[in-house]
């Protein structure tokens, strides 16, 4: 990953650093999105589930994934 260190004037032209925000061009070409460290494990995918939750996904039926492979090529 590539570092780059914002220093106060760049850091003066961003708003408010707690939420993402999205970069672009002079042109409105999207350079990319921007997460702030605070965010970022909410973003990265990880699962947010509550207790009740979790022990409803306890009673689930469990599948393996060369399970569910074979089940896929099993389909017409």
């Amino acid at each position: 990953m590539t570092r780059i260190v914002v220093n106060e004037a760049l850091r003066g032209l961003l708003p408010d650093l707690t939420r993402p925000l999205e970069l672009f061009d002079e042109t409105g070409r999207m350079l990319g999105h921007f997460v702030p460290a605070a965010n970022a494990v909410e973003l990265r995918g990880e699962p947010q589930f509550s207790e009740e939750e979790l022990r409803q996904l306890e009673n689930e039926p469990f599948y393996t994934t060369a399970e569910v492979l074979a089940y896929l090529e099993s389909l017409p």
